[in-house]
């Protein structure tokens, strides 16, 4: 395996082996190097093209030695269509990064998205946004951050839901929102079976982080875990739509 397939996944907090990269010469620190490591690809929404497209990297990229065990990459990520997104990772090594195989992982990593190109969700634009606020947050280090967005999501689609079936007014602010939760689920059934005895712990969890109960480090840790539940609950709600949208298109609910 390459370097570049490392750089092409979501960061793993795991090490994992590589092709050595830095060559039989040795790299002073603060010092740079043109290395190959093969093309970096990603996944980006192209606005150019209107669609989701792969963003690649030249094989040939640039990079800086920060210590024995790190290094700093940076490189431009570009669509068939001639759109650019720079891009930066610090790669960190288990031990010596000059070794002939080094067991690596993405220590961190950073896109400057322009206006042409953003991260890919499937969601309405409100939602879309604040998984694109998440996620950058993330990308920067930044987990109480990371993890608010997430609440915010959160709140906004049960919010929609429980004036969408009357359990609130448009105009009301949701003042008890495990009871509101439980309402909407009763109905519509959007906490994920896994966790659909309490569903309202998934809130609790994120508003601990945000009051300030746990350290930027857990909130980091965490954030990975607390979106794939958001988003559980998120496609959850798509889907119900979907399917209703299809049953009224085949005339069933007329039956």
């Amino acid at each position: 395996m390459r370097l570049s397939d490392i750089l092409s996944k979501k960061p793993n907090k795991d090490y994992q082996q590589v092709e050595g990269f830095l060559g039989d010469k040795n790299l002073s620190i603060g010092k740079t190097r043109k290395i190959n490591i093969g093309k970096i690809a990603l996944n980006f929404y192209c606005k150019k093209c209107n669609d989701m497209r792969t963003f690649m990297s030249e094989s040939d990229v640039h990079c800086l030695k920060i210590n024995e065990n790190k290094i700093s990459i940076d490189t431009n990520l570009t669509c068939g269509c001639g759109n650019n997104i720079e891009s930066w990772f610090v790669v960190e090594s288990e031990s010596n990064i000059l070794e002939y195989a080094p067991h690596v992982k993405v220590f961190k990593r950073k896109f400057r998205l322009s206006d042409n190109a953003r991260f890919h969700y499937t969601y309405n634009e409100f939602v879309n946004s604040n998984f694109e606020k998440a996620d950058i947050a993330y990308e920067e280090q930044l987990g109480i951050a990371s993890i608010m967005y997430l609440r915010v999501i959160l709140e906004a689609v049960v919010r929609e839901l429980a004036i969408r079936h009357n359990f609130i007014a448009e105009e009301t602010r949701i003042t008890n929102f495990r009871q509101t939760l439980e309402n909407v689920d009763n109905v519509t059934r959007i906490v994920p079976r896994e966790f659909s005895n309490d569903g309202y712990r998934l809130y609790r969890e994120l508003s601990e982080v945000i009051h300030g109960r746990t350290t930027e480090c857990e909130a980091l840790e965490k954030y990975p875990y607390c979106r794939r539940l958001v988003i559980g609950i998120v496609d959850n709600i798509k889907n119900s739509e979907e399917i209703i949208d299809a049953l009224e298109h085949l005339s069933w609910g007329n039956q």
